[in-house]
């Protein structure tokens, strides 16, 4: 009798592992559907419409010569390498500091802390100017630089 319990245990095992994985299959189609619908197709039009002129005709190289011929491009390219050495300079001990505390120390509160920490990684500063572009309309960006 113990053997046919423990082949029934076995047999809803089974049934159980099955189940999980049609929902983790299910789970990883939605993810790809969406990286699909909200990443690959828009960066796929936009790789097509770079190559067209503002009235939408076919331009070819012509809008890619323009931009890297711009003289400010090199002054841009400083900039933004000086402030991504500089943030990564003070983020890293910091990271560092923070990561050491929630490990090796008992102090309280600390899944509040981690909990935080993922949040913040995962809601940056660019999910910011994102939303207010939804909820607004409008951004620096567009308003500096018409599309």
């Amino acid at each position: 009798m113990s053997r046919k319990s423990d082949f029934l245990r076995q047999g809803v095992l089974m049934i159980k592992i099955k189940n999980n994985n049609r929902i983790q299959t299910i789970l990883l189609i939605i993810s790809i559907a969406l990286l699909f619908i909200l990443v690959i197709f828009p960066l796929i039009s936009l790789f097509i419409k770079s190559f067209e002129n503002s009235d939408g005709s076919f331009a070819g190289f012509s809008n890619f010569l323009k931009y890297f011929t711009t003289p400010n491009l090199l002054q841009s390219l400083t900039n933004t390498l000086f402030v991504s050495g500089v943030t990564t300079l003070i983020s890293v001990p910091l990271a560092f500091i923070y990561a050491y505390a929630l490990t090796r120390t008992g102090i309280r509160g600390k899944s509040f802390f981690q909990v935080y920490l993922h949040v913040a990684s995962v809601c940056t500063n660019n999910d910011a100017g994102d939303w207010t572009y939804l909820l607004i309309g409008k951004s620096r960006t567009t308003d500096i630089y018409r599309c």
